[in-house]
């Protein structure tokens, strides 16, 4: 009886470690998105840089440089508020491998204000412009799986300034950072969805789009 429990125990303890070892040697198999070309439209917010550079020529706000003793300042012409109807976007992204993807991004922005008269407040015409601008961009996954990816982009190209009257540049280098970005591509589809936060001239917080890859 004895020289049976034995054997039980002994055939028991080989089975353990047999699986033991086979769970050591068994490795997990991670699945990396496709890839490839794509394509994704896009609209985000406008730009703040963009507007400030559309109102007073520059980056930074005109009125702390303004000497207001002078009598062309006080009775100058004056605008209202700057609209837009925020950036829309085309980008051709080539996904490398797992970590670098780079994309050619081409998008614009419009943007517009009423000028009114210093004297009498009436409305005397509207100005319109637009930022259309034309960078290769540089992506880095943090992550990246079959369905989901996380990522951060930097785009550096020109822009193209027209209708921008209170600034002799009409061409200035377009500068995009995207510190986080999240992709989802829906199962067995070519499409996806992606929302990314940023800043620079071609949009200042949010953009969101779809795509389709190929």
């Amino acid at each position: 009886m004895k020289k049976h429990l034995f054997t039980i125990i002994l055939v028991a303890l080989s089975l353990l470690a047999a699986v033991s070892a086979q769970a050591r040697t068994t490795k997990r198999v991670v699945r990396h998105s496709e890839d490839g070309l794509s394509l994704n439209v896009s609209y985000a917010t406008p730009s703040s840089f963009a507007a400030a550079m559309f109102n007073d020529g520059m980056l930074f706000g005109h009125d702390w440089f303004c000497n207001y003793d002078r009598l062309g300042e006080i009775y100058r012409d004056y605008y209202g508020p700057t609209m837009s109807a925020g950036t829309f976007g085309l980008e051709a992204r080539w996904k490398f491998n797992h970590v670098v993807a780079l994309s050619l991004d081409f998008s614009s922005c419009l943007v517009w204000h009423d000028v009114f008269s210093a004297v009498s407040d009436e409305k005397l015409c509207r100005n319109t412009g637009a930022v259309i601008s034309l960078a290769p961009r540089l992506s880095l996954f943090y992550l990246d799986r079959q369905r989901v990816r996380l990522y951060g982009s930097c785009a550096f190209g020109v822009a193209f300034l027209p209708g921008f009257t209170e600034t002799s540049d009409k061409v200035m280098p377009s500068i995009q950072f995207v510190p986080f970005g999240v992709e989802y591509s829906f199962d067995g589809s070519p499409l996806s969805a992606f929302a990314e936060y940023g800043f620079g001239i071609e949009y200042a917080g949010i953009r969101a789009g779809v795509g389709i890859k190929f």
